[in-house]
């Protein structure tokens, strides 16, 4: 069987329950950071102008989903640091103080939904803002003390500013930086196949579907 010209710099990963395998292949730091770079001002940069010609009237929860993904591929790829999470260095890198909120609040909730949701631990509730040309993150309490109808005061609820322009212009300025200090010769693994075990009963779906696929594919030549 002919092998991808990429696997000989090839390596694998396991998923915690052993159902898939992702492949990662070797690829120039740099030459990958320059890649993401020119994808983030070519993409997320041309949205972010055209939100700005129409006085920022859309495209707040847009950028949260075009910005996050790219911040969780370059944690991924950077030289790890021993005992440190990168996904929250580089987020810290880029302003945000509490990175596992900012993940639920906004990543999460935008991902996987269409608005986002606020958190509640206890007592305390913490809901989110969005902002353009702020120039800053920040926390802040807001509204008035409440009881709730047990006679328990409430804490005030926390709300977490995002200001988006700031994100992707901090985001820009640490990949300049970035790609400036890393050797030609430094290397990084990027993903690039995912492997589904046919014997897993969760990767079934997946398994099926790529048969039906190769068999609509041969009715349509034969026809």
């Amino acid at each position: 069987m002919a092998r991808h010209p990429e696997y000989k710099n090839r390596k694998l990963q396991r998923s915690k329950d052993r159902g898939i395998i992702y492949y990662k292949y070797k690829k120039s730091l740099k030459q990958e950071l320059n890649g993401i770079l020119q994808r983030l001002e070519k993409d997320t940069g041309s949205y972010l102008q055209l939100a700005a010609a129409n006085n920022y009237q859309f495209g707040y929860f847009a950028m949260i989903r075009l910005l996050t993904p790219t911040i969780e591929h370059i944690a991924q790829i950077l030289p790890k640091k021993k005992g440190i999470n990168s996904r929250d260095w580089l987020l810290s890198k880029l302003g945000i103080t509490f990175p596992n909120i900012f993940m639920h609040l906004y990543r999460h909730s935008l991902i996987h939904g269409d608005e986002p949701a606020q958190i509640e631990v206890g007592l305390q509730i913490v809901t989110w803002y969005l902002t353009f040309g702020h120039n800053t993150h920040k926390i802040e309490e807001y509204g008035v003390p409440v009881k709730s109808v047990s006679g328990v005061k409430l804490p005030h609820p926390l709300i977490i500013y995002i200001d988006l322009k700031k994100l992707y212009d901090d985001l820009v300025v640490f990949l300049k930086e970035t790609i400036s200090n890393t050797p030609d010769n430094k290397n990084t693994y990027v993903q690039n196949s995912t492997r589904f075990i046919k014997s897993k009963l969760s990767n079934k779906t997946v398994v099926n579907e790529v048969k039906e696929v190769k068999i609509l594919l041969n009715n349509t030549k034969s026809n």
